[in-house]
């Protein structure tokens, strides 16, 4: 692939309401039903922030929604970034 084909797709940056579950030895407090979490997430499009997002919240081995519920567990919106 030549240099004039790639397509260069710009980096953008997402803002994530992202909802958590319990899970056996997360760290929440004992009273906790879940946690609600502001993450920036930068990608080529809303998709890919969303996955990034959710490898890194399951590497803290938080209770994620899974991926057809995650319509109504994430909301996010585009951000500037100057």
């Amino acid at each position: 692939m030549s240099e004039k084909s790639k397509k260069k797709r710009e980096q953008q940056v997402y803002t994530l309401l992202v909802q958590v579950g319990r899970k056996d030895g997360d760290g929440l407090p004992p009273d906790a039903t879940g946690a609600a979490m502001l993450c920036y997430a930068s990608g080529v499009d809303e998709a890919e922030a969303v996955r990034e997002t959710v490898a890194i919240l399951k590497q803290a081995d938080l209770a994620v929604p899974c991926p057809t519920a995650r319509k109504w567990a994430m909301t996010s919106a585009r951000t500037n970034a100057s």
